[in-house]
């Protein structure tokens, strides 16, 4: 199966709405487990330091119109999705991006959508493999 990570909305199965972070193909996921748990386990641990926990969860609304190709895809009102570039400069590791990296919705039907991140999800296919709250 396909290896890639992704943003989940609140209420939402990552197959049915999600943001990708970062497609890897078909490699083993436990070095890519380890990668993702270890920064976490980091923010998570420099939070009160650096004034989190964060604000209480706003939803992030997509109702740009593009395409990368022929697909359609909605992109944020206002780009507040986190890049984490300490956590794409180790994944890189193992796949480069074919292109760069662009949050964005995956829809061929919406014309908007509104929700709320709450977690980040290391996918296997259709199938959540571990999943970190935000």
């Amino acid at each position: 199966m396909a290896i890639w990570t992704c943003f989940a909305f609140k209420g939402y199965h990552p197959k049915e709405r999600h943001v990708t972070y970062k497609y890897l193909g078909g490699i083993y996921s436990l070095p890519v487990r380890e990668i993702i748990g270890a920064f976490f386990g980091q923010l998570y641990y420099v939070r009160p330091f650096i004034g989190y926990p964060m604000q209480e969860p706003k939803p992030v609304v997509f109702n740009k119109e593009h395409f990368f190709g022929e697909l359609r895809v909605l992109l944020p009102e206002v780009d507040v999705i986190p890049r984490f570039p300490w956590l794409r400069e180790r994944l890189d590791s193992f796949r480069t991006d074919d292109w760069p990296y662009n949050p964005h919705l995956t829809t061929p039907d919406l014309t908007e959508f509104s929700g709320e991140i709450d977690r980040f999800c290391l996918m296997d296919g259709d199938e959540i493999v571990m999943e970190w709250g935000m």
